[in-house]
């Protein structure tokens, strides 16, 4: 049963690796993706290190997938002051004190 779920999931996702900002929006995330960003999925088989870490568990091993997910800049609710600009500080930098 965990295979078949998993292998319809990774159909799913095959056929739309295209995730919509409607669909990530949805179930209490509204705002947070606007309407024009979307986030792509693409397969991401397991590296030969990953896979060495499955023979080590092997007792809890379950079916599973790996993707890889296109980063998405996702903008901050709080709005950004401008700031003065900086002033510049001139630093001591000889044992003796300052330079003549």
């Amino acid at each position: 049963m965990q295979q078949r779920l998993l292998g319809f999931a990774i159909r799913v996702l095959a056929d739309t690796p295209i995730l919509p900002s409607s669909l990530l929006n949805d179930a209490g995330f509204d705002g947070t993706f606007e309407p024009h960003e979307t986030v792509e999925l693409c397969w991401a088989p397991l590296t030969l290190g990953e896979y060495d870490l499955w023979q080590i568990a092997q007792t809890n091993q379950q079916p599973s997938a790996s993707y890889i997910v296109r980063t998405v800049a996702i903008e901050s609710r709080e709005q950004l002051t401008d700031n003065a600009l900086v002033q510049t500080r001139e630093f001591d930098l000889t044992p003796d004190g300052p330079l003549p």
